[in-house]
Parts: C-alpha cells; structure tokens; sequence
C-alpha cells in the first residue's frame, strides 16, 4: 500500500490530526477519516496515532492511498445534519460514558466495505465525533434490535471478553412461516455441526401462531454465535423461515407473497441483552419494545413486559 508523505511547516499548525485531515482532504467524509486513523492507514512520525494527537512543526504525516482512493465510494455527508442527527439519538435507548447501547434498524450495516454507503460505526463516530468508537458484537444488517456499543478502548476489551467467555444473554423474535404449534413442541433445542466441526446451538420457544396468515411468532435464544444462525436453524432445521428472508427462505417466501399478496422486511429483531457493565461491574438487563413489522401480525405486549434500562 502507498503512502503519501506529509511534512508539517510553521503555517500547518498547530492543530489536531482530525483537523489537519478536514482541511488538507475536504472531500474524504470523517466516518472515513475516523476509520483510516484507527486502523493506522494515517501515521505520525511512522507510528499509528489517534485523531485527537497535537500536531507540531516538521512532524511527518504518512496517509495511505486508500483515503483518497475511497472517497468517491461512499454518499454520506461530511458532517450530519439535524435530521440524521435525529434519527440516531432516537435509536439510543442507554449510555453514559462508556457504552452505549441503541436499538439498530433493519437495512443498516454494522461496518462499512466495498459495498457500503453507510454503516453503524461510520454513523456513530460522526455522531460522536470520536474514533474510540468500537462494535463489539455485530447483528445482519437486515436485523433490527439492540446492541451495545463501546466508547472506548477498555470498554471494548471488556465487553468483547464478555461476549468471547458467553457472559453476555441475547434474545431474539421472530416471525416465521408455517404454523407448527402442533409439529413441534413448545420449547426445544437445535443442535447442528458447522463445517469447521464446531457446534451450533439456538433454543427456541414458540409464543403464539397465526393460522389467518400461516406465521408462528418465536423466541430465540442463541448459545453459540455461528454466521447466520437462527435463520438456518429456522429454514434449514426446523423447516421454518424467517418472513422476509430472501436468502434461506426464498422459494417458501415466494409462495407466502403470492397467497398473501404482502411483502416484509426480515422479521428478526433483538429485544433483550443482559451482560456487565465494564466499568461498574452491575449487571445490566435491557429490554426494548418491537414496532413494525412483528407488530403487524402480534402483539408482542402479551408476551413481554417491556420496562426502562435496570442498572
């Protein structure tokens, strides 16, 4: 990878590292000039450095070819407006200094790539305006549903130690097609072999059913956390995917657009993380209310009690 050099004179400081870069690449959005310093593609002196780094005359700026030569692959604005700005604190259900955690909707990537315009962390670090932002776990992008974010880096090692020994409980919903109270029972177990020869496994509890529309509404409760999971247990084992989802379930949702003649967005969401806070040690249960499309078909009030974050 190329590096262009940078030598620092009298008239370029001083400032900060994230100045110096709006100012020198005016066109490259900062989710981007966030991401290109954390994974030290931006170098003072030779050495990784953080945005917020003063810098001083004859320092030596190293800034890869991959800032310029991404600039044009993505649409988001430099800065948020008000609007978008809007749009993400209303997503946040908790945070302090540390963490923050927030309901993701469906259709929004967790990282950005080739193919990304915008995602969950680019979107958190201009929210922010820091590049301390970590993802420490991650849900599909269709997934909609709660997820904890880091502040900084000792937050994050915690909380990816936490999700790494499986101290962290995660509950899913879903709506699923097929009407299968009668098929299987209430609340069983799906156990299946990765290629890798490692276990997958995902508990699951049937909640209600809707013979009118040929859907079941279930509780997933993974234990491993394998690529895909609940949606190839849904489709691939017990017969049953997830509506909306157009790459397990493709051909059965076809036939369940047509004989409906109405079409979803993936109807999985995370609605319960309970794991520890990094800094305070508590405990944390949170729970979130489903909207949406779940709603659609049931009322998910008769089945959770929905309260405020428990510290």
């Amino acid at each position: 990878m190329e590096y262009k050099k940078h030598k620092l004179l009298e008239k370029d400081t001083p400032t900060t590292l994230l100045k110096w870069m709006e100012r020198n690449y005016p066109d490259v959005v900062r989710s981007l000039v966030y991401k290109s310093i954390r994974k030290g593609l931006v170098k003072l002196n030779g050495k990784k450095t953080t945005s917020n780094v003063r810098l001083n005359e004859g320092d030596e700026l190293s800034v890869s070819s991959y800032v310029s030569q991404n600039i044009e692959k993505t649409s988001q604005t430099k800065s948020l407006s008000q609007s978008e700005r809007g749009k993400i604190r209303s997503w946040i259900i908790y945070e302090d200094s540390d963490i923050v955690v927030l309901n993701k909707p469906g259709g929004v990537a967790c990282q950005g790539g080739s193919k990304v315009v915008v995602s969950l962390d680019g979107l958190l670090c201009d929210y922010y305006s820091s590049d301390e932002i970590r993802l420490v776990h991650r849900l599909d992008k269709d997934t909609s549903g709660l997820m904890v974010v880091s502040k900084n880096l000792r937050s994050a090692q915690n909380l990816g130690l936490q999700f790494k020994e499986k101290e962290v409980s995660k509950v899913y919903v879903a709506v699923v097609i097929g009407d299968i109270s009668k098929k299987l029972s209430k609340a069983d177990v799906v156990k299946t072999e990765e290629e890798s020869g490692r276990e997958s496994i995902t508990e699951y509890k049937i909640l209600s059913t809707r013979s009118d529309y040929d859907l079941t509404l279930i509780e997933l409760k993974p234990r491993t956390g394998r690529k895909h999971q609940l949606r190839k247990h849904m489709s691939y084992s017990l017969g049953l995917p997830i509506l909306g989802d157009r790459l397990y379930g493709k051909d059965i949702l076809k036939l369940w657009y047509r004989k409906h003649e109405i079409k979803s967005d993936l109807l999985l969401s995370s609605i319960r993380l309970t794991f520890t806070h990094p800094t305070s040690g508590e405990r944390m249960d949170i729970n979130y209310d489903v909207e949406g499309g779940i709603e659609k078909f049931f009322n998910l009030r008769n089945y959770y009690k929905f309260g405020k974050t428990q510290r």
